[in-house]
């Protein structure tokens, strides 16, 4: 006989009720006994609550999937101000917070979303169909054993990526402090591609080429503006933020690539851009008619002299070859989520 399936309304409550968009000249940062929550200042202190308890928090849109194409659920706890941007849900019997935490984040994605040509979208009423395995607690507690344990193990990767990082950025920064700096422009130390509006977004496409917004990769298309390897520049706040991708891309107007050249490799450009080394200006990607300015390629950067450029480029590229393998065994271990709730669903 085949695991029985529960709809997530039978064993959720969806507590929009107790959500609350709060205005930004009330976002009292640094100050506050709980914790506000929204998509785009994500958890800022403030004085009052509208929640108390376990739940669980997903998006209403953007924030909706993981990266391996799961709801990216998440398990709260506390005092807590829930903004719009997500769905508040409150288990029924909160011995299974875990297992429904970990249900959704197994769950394939896709067939539960709005179709949108850019965003993923979901809605109350489709969001209560879900359906969900619901196999015996034996099963069920089990199940949670297992993904704690992928997750730790994924955790523990990103954990050495961000080392390698912090070591990367180390090195550059005591290569270049003795040498000769020079000021350049962006534009003249390497070429610079914008993004470009798209149509659909097949965001289930498995050979397919990343496809990157304003927040992050969100899918994939059969299509590319941008060859890899490439840094990303995207807008965070009042600063900008550095990525990187070696895939062939397709980026959004509201992003840049920084495609290396000139006298600089990828992996010295890369940490120079990480380190700070760029020029601030408020007005870089001030959207005019939803494209970003070309102000970009006028940044000040400042760049090691070719010696120490040199110098630095073999050992940063080792260091991003090393992150490079850790990504490709942090994807591989997301293969493993999907086929572990089957396993549980199965006759």
């Amino acid at each position: 006989m085949s695991t029985s399936q529960r709809k997530l309304l039978d064993v959720v409550e969806v507590r929009n009720d107790r959500r609350y968009d709060l205005p930004r000249d009330r976002a009292q940062l640094g100050a506050g006994r709980y914790t506000y929550i929204d998509r785009v200042r994500g958890a800022v202190p403030v004085d009052d609550y509208s929640f108390c308890g376990d739940a669980i928090l997903l998006g209403t849109s953007y924030d909706v999937k993981n990266d391996h194409g799961g709801f990216n659920a998440r398990a709260i706890s506390g005092k807590i101000l829930v903004s719009e941007d997500y769905f508040l849900i409150v288990p029924r019997d909160l011995s299974n917070l875990s297992y429904i935490t970990w249900a959704l984040r197994f769950l394939e994605a896709e067939g539960y979303l709005l179709f949108n040509p850019v965003i993923d979208l979901i809605d109350e009423s489709t969001l209560e169909e879900i359906e969900l395995p619901w196999p015996s607690e034996t099963v069920r507690t089990a199940f949670c054993e297992a993904s704690v344990g992928l997750e730790r193990l994924t955790e523990l990767i990103e954990g050495k990526i961000a080392l390698l990082f912090e070591l990367g950025d180390a090195l550059f920064s005591e290569m270049t402090s003795g040498g000769v700096l020079t000021t350049t422009t962006l534009g003249e130390a390497a070429s610079l591609r914008y993004g470009e509006p798209i149509g659909v977004v097949e965001s289930n496409i498995v050979a397919g080429y990343p496809f990157f917004t304003a927040s992050d990769a969100v899918g994939k298309v059969d299509g590319y503006c941008v060859e890899g390897p490439a840094l990303i520049v995207r807008k965070k706040g009042r600063n900008l933020e550095f990525g990187w991708t070696n895939a062939p891309s397709w980026l959004l107007p509201q992003l840049a690539a920084v495609l290396p050249g000139g006298s600089l490799g990828p992996a010295t450009l890369f940490f120079a851009l990480r380190h700070g080394s760029v020029g601030a200006r408020r007005d870089w990607f001030v959207l005019e008619e939803g494209c970003p300015t070309r102000l970009l390629e006028e940044a000040a950067v400042t760049v090691p002299d070719f010696a120490t450029a040199k110098a630095f480029e073999r050992i940063g590229q080792d260091v991003l070859a090393e992150v490079s393998l850790l990504k490709r065994h942090r994807d591989r271990l997301a293969l493993l989520y999907a086929p572990l709730l089957k396993i549980v669903a199965a006759d």
